[in-house]
């Protein structure tokens, strides 16, 4: 497990840190192609369990004042591996469960029991890489993150691009009334 650090610019110092799964070992190392054969396999909710338990283990050594961002698959949330971890950690303060876009939602409103849950156990909800795969603006309506994690296709290149710097700010004013 990797735990990059996220920054607050305008203070200028880390704020949090993202748990990245890592593999070691022959001949694959790359996290993707793990939790995509898992994904082929049927074992994602699994892998996903497993890495989340890892991660979640790990907060106890980040530095004090700082949060802990995890990545969850919405089609996983309510796999009995990862409720499981889920109930082994009842408080989630101070945790941001970060739903990755790569799989589509089958039921908004069970996703929104499942995060009520989270929410309701301390735990901040936000969309990862939000423009990419399915996560769009029906993501937004229906799951209401309080965090908003652009896609980096949407920033690269936005300081020449008029279209891009539009929906980047259209998201940003949305994020800032609905909070």
């Amino acid at each position: 497990m990797h735990f990059q650090p996220i920054v607050d610019l305008v203070r200028g110092a880390v704020v949090g840190y993202e748990a990245l799964a890592r593999f070691s070992g022959y001949p694959v190392t790359d996290p993707m192609t793990w939790f995509e054969a898992a994904e082929r396999l049927g074992r994602s909710g699994e892998l996903q369990g497993v890495a989340l338990r890892e991660a979640l283990r790990a907060r106890d050594r980040l530095p004090a004042g700082t949060f802990l961002a995890v990545n969850v698959g919405p089609d996983v949330l309510g796999h009995p591996a990862v409720e499981a971890v889920w109930r082994e950690h009842e408080d989630l303060d101070g945790v941001v469960v970060e739903l990755t876009e790569h799989s589509q939602v089958a039921s908004y409103e069970l996703l929104r029991a499942q995060l009520d849950r989270l929410r309701d156990a301390g735990a901040l909800i936000a969309l990862d890489d939000t423009g990419a795969g399915y996560a769009g603006l029906r993501h937004i309506v229906g799951i209401r993150p309080h965090v908003i994690k652009l896609d980096r296709y949407l920033i690269e290149g936005i300081a020449h691009d008029e279209t891009k710097r539009a929906l980047v700010e259209m998201i940003g004013g949305f994020a800032s009334r609905v909070r």
